[in-house]
C-alpha cells in the first residue's frame, strides 16, 4: 500500500503498525481537542500561522469523505473544485486564477503543463508571519555587509539586541547554534557555520536528533546578537522532491506504482500534481518592549553575516514547523 512508505519517509512507521494503516484513534477529533485546548490556555503573544488548501478534482470524479474531511480539519481555509482538464491550457488559466483570487494575491501562476488526463492537483500554502518574543531595537538596526560566499558582499539592514541569549558553540559540527524566543509556545533556533565550514556539510547533518541534542545542551549567557531582516518565500513541487531522492521513491509514492484508490471514487486514480508554497516573514518588532535596564557584563558579540539555518520549532512537543536557510537576505 503506498500509505506505508509516506509513513516510513516521514518516521511514523512502526513495528506494531496494522497492515492496512487504519488509526486505531480517529485523528480529527484528536486535533480538534488540541487546538480546543490550545485556543484556551493561551493567552499571551502569539505567531499568526495561516494554511490553505485548494484541491482541483477531474469533473466526474468524487473525493472520499475522509480526505475532504483532512483538508478541513488541518488547514484554516480548504477549497475544493470540479475542474474539466479536457482542455489543459484553459483548465491551467482557470486554477491559477482561481488561487490568485483566494489567496489575496499571494500564490501565483504555481500550476503549470497540465494535461487532459489528470485527475487531481492538489496545493498547500503555509504563511508563517513571526513575532519576536522581545522587539529588537529599532535605532541599532543599521545597513553592514552580509557575506554571501567567498568573493559575493551584499549591504543588508542588520538587526541588532542585547541581552541574555541561550547558546551553543559546536566545535564538531562547526557551527554556533542561538535561541530565540517568539511567542509563548514556539522559539527559532539559528544555526551560523562557522568562518571557513561549508554550509552543505552542515545540512547534510540536520537530523532531528542533532537538533534536539542542541537544544539539550544550550548554555545562557549575554550576547550583543546582530542578525538581518530575512523573508523567505519558495514554491516546492512534490514529484521533483521525490525525485531528487532517487526514481523508486517517485515511483512508489506518486508514480506509476502509487495507489490512491481510497481518496475517489474512480480506479485507477492519481495525483497528478501536488505542490506546497511556502512565505516566511519576520521583522524587529515584537510583542515585548526591549527592557531599558542595561545588562550587567561585556556581551558576546554575534553578527549573523553570512548564510545561515534556521529552524522555528514549537515550544511544548519540540515539532519543527519549519526549516530552511539564507543565504542572500536581499533577494
Amino acid at each position: 500500500m503506498t500509505a506505508n512508505p509516506y509513513l516510513t519517509l516521514l518516521g511514523l512507521k512502526k513495528g506494531t503498525d496494522p497492515e492496512n494503516c487504519l488509526s486505531l484513534v480517529d485523528g480529527h477529533k484528536v486535533l480538534k481537542t488540541l487546538q480546543s485546548i490550545n485556543s484556551l490556555v493561551d493567552d499571551g503573544p502569539k505567531d499568526e500561522i495561516t494554511t490553505q488548501v485548494w484541491t482541483f478534482i477531474r469533473q466526474d470524479a468524487e473525493l472520499s469523505e475522509d480526505f475532504i474531511q483532512g483538508t478541513q480539519d488541518f488547514s484554516d481555509t480548504s477549497f475544493i473544485r470540479g475542474v474539466d482538464f479536457s482542455k489543459p491550457k484553459e483548465a491551467e488559466e482557470l486554477v491559477n486564477t482561481y488561487v490568485d483570487k483566494t489567496s489575496d494575491g499571494k500564490v501565483k501562476s504555481v500550476f503549470k503543463d497540465l494535461n487532459s488526463s489528470s485527475n487531481l492537483l492538489f496545493l498547500t500554502s503555509f504563511n508563517f508571519q513571526g513575532n519576536w518574543r522581545t522587539a529588537f531595537q529599532p535605532e541599532k538596526t543599521s545597513l553592514q555587509e552580509f557575506h554571501v560566499d567567498e568573493s559575493t558582499t551584499v549591504m543588508a539592514p542588520l538587526m541588532t539586541h542585547t541581552g541574555q541569549y541561550h547558546y551553543l558553540n559546536d566545535k564538531v559540527q562547526r557551527c554556533t547554534v542561538v535561541k530565540l524566543s517568539l511567542s509563548k509556545r514556539s522559539y527559532m533556533l539559528l544555526v551560523l557555520p562557522h568562518e571557513g565550514a561549508n554550509l552543505r556539510d552542515i545540512e547534510s547533518k540536520l537530523r532531528t536528533d542533532v537538533m534536539s541534542a542542541w537544544h539539550e545542551n544550550l548554555q545562557e549567557g549575554l550576547l550583543e546578537l546582530s542578525l538581518p531582516k530575512f523573508s523567505m518565500s519558495s514554491v516546492n513541487d512534490l514529484r521533483e522532491l521525490l525525485t531528487n531522492m532517487g526514481p523508486n521513491v517517485e515511483d512508489q509514492l506518486l508514480g506509476s506504482q502509487a495507489e490512491f484508490s481510497q481518496l475517489s471514487n474512480i480506479k485507477p486514480f492519481t495525483i497528478d500534481k501536488a505542490i506546497n508554497k511556502v512565505v516566511f516573514e519576520m521583522s524587529e518588532e515584537g510583542a515585548e518592549p526591549q527592557d531599558k535596564i542595561q545588562e550587567a557584563g561585556i556581551p558576546l558579540k554575534l553578527s549573523i553575516n553570512r548564510p545561515f539555518f534556521f529552524s522555528v520549532i514549537e515550544g511544548t512537543s519540540n515539532a519543527i514547523l519549519m526549516l530552511g536557510k539564507i543565504t542572500n537576505p536581499t533577494l
